[in-house]
């Protein structure tokens, strides 16, 4: 919906609010505008259609900076209590107090109830188990495959093959990384400039290289580089047919497309090889704010190995023992953006970044806070602020929760 369209809507609603769907979709398109006042007065006027919606007190939670000694608080408190809740709901509720308890600044409290949000959204799932195994199998399979095919095809022939392709990809920058790594920031950031075409988190890489089957040619024995290179061929296509489609990339001064969909991780080798001229940002955090943050972030979709800590520090280790593998491998075709060093010295980092993809820097490339797009992650409320260190070192306040992850780490070579 047009923003002024949800305006009008609002305006509508605000005088006689009756549907409390609207009311609830309309709180989303401001929450994604950064429009949080109006936001949060839709959600008021849902709760007071539906005064226990569980989902509605989350967001309210989620919106405001602090709800100590507000009507929020008291309704989360009281919703605590009640027995009336499924996993889903109870699941809200949860992460609603784990946040007031933060605010709180009762941190063993707020551990309790994270654990209890994610294992109540773990059941709303009907999850037996999450996805991590899944994402550890991946990393292996991605460098494994990689190592393989790099091997076949320098002791051949087929190398040149690659440096006749049409299609450079100089125009495209893939930013990786994991959940709440501080990627949302970055292509905010980098989408200031006038010649970017932010995506989002679109997954057209993975559906490219699905729909192309290049994964089952990858696996095949004896290799047969012919198949292999119609598959790379179709995988180029389909995925440059969807991206020169997208909406905005019509604008004359478009000219850098920019696609943050986090598990491109994977395909990393795959997109380099058919893509010699394309450029990669890792966005990369300390290790323990990446893992606290993740799991403490309520995901509606997808990152199911988020929702337990030792899962998700698994796929940390596997997901960075394979972005090792791709910066050995890519050189200075990775820009390995640390997220500390870019929110302590933004004016420093701003300009690596713009540079790095080939973008004339310009001094709103520091004010993304500025931004009138759609931020549908969940950073939406850090990324609507000035650049800011303030969610640097967050993980001590659980630092006696974590010794588990803390070991695993370490064990993996880690350093915290």
């Amino acid at each position: 919906m047009q923003p002024e369209n949800l305006r009008n809507l609002f305006n509508s609603l605000i005088s006689s609010p009756q549907d409390v769907q609207y009311l609830f979709d309309i709180a989303s398109g401001f929450r994604e505008l950064g429009e949080f006042d109006k936001a949060n007065r839709a959600l008021e006027l849902l709760l007071e259609l539906e005064p226990s919606n569980a989902e509605s007190i989350y967001w309210l939670s989620m919106q405001n900076k602090s709800i100590i000694g507000t009507d929020i608080a008291s309704q989360i408190e009281a919703s605590l209590t009640k027995n009336a809740y499924g996993p889903n709901e109870l699941s809200y509720i949860y992460f609603a107090a784990a946040r007031l308890r933060e605010q709180q600044h009762c941190w063993d409290d707020a551990f309790a109830f994270y654990e209890r949000a994610n294992s109540f959204h773990k059941q709303a799932l009907c999850l037996w188990n999450t996805d991590a195994v899944h994402y550890l199998d991946q990393c292996e399979f991605a460098e494994r495959m990689d190592r393989e095919w790099r091997i076949f095809i320098e002791n051949s022939s087929y190398e040149e093959k690659f440096s006749n392709l049409v299609d450079q990809g100089e125009d495209l920058v893939f930013i990786v990384g994991l959940p709440r790594c501080g990627s949302t920031l970055v292509e905010t950031i980098l989408a200031m400039a006038a010649e970017s075409v932010p995506l989002g988190e679109v997954g057209f890489l993975a559906t490219a290289i699905r729909e192309s089957n290049i994964l089952s040619v990858l696996q095949a024995d004896p290799k047969d580089f012919d198949l292999y290179w119609r598959c790379l061929a179709q995988f180029a296509d389909g995925y440059r047919e969807v991206v020169t489609n997208y909406p905005t990339a019509s604008d004359p001064n478009s000219s850098i497309f920019l696609d943050k969909t986090l598990i491109n991780f994977l395909y990393l080798g795959l997109a380099a090889r058919v893509w010699p001229k394309a450029k990669f940002i890792h966005v990369e955090r300390h290790p323990l704010d990446q893992i606290i943050s993740a799991w403490r972030a309520r995901f509606k979709e997808g990152h199911y190995f988020c929702l337990e800590l030792n899962a998700l520090t698994k796929v940390y280790i596997a997901y960075s023992k394979l972005m090792e593998y791709w910066h050995s491998i890519l050189g200075e075709r990775i820009y390995k953006c640390i997220y500390e060093d870019l929110v302590s010295l933004p004016d420093v980092v701003t300009k690596e970044l713009a540079g790095f993809c080939d973008l004339d820097w310009c001094a709103e490339l520091m004010e993304p806070h500025s931004s009138k797009r759609l931020i549908k992650t969940g950073s939406f409320q850090q990324v609507r602020q000035p650049i800011n260190a303030s969610s640097i070192g967050g993980w001590r306040n659980y630092e006696n929760q974590l010794k588990d992850c803390i070991l695993l780490l370490n064990n993996a070579g880690i350093s915290i």
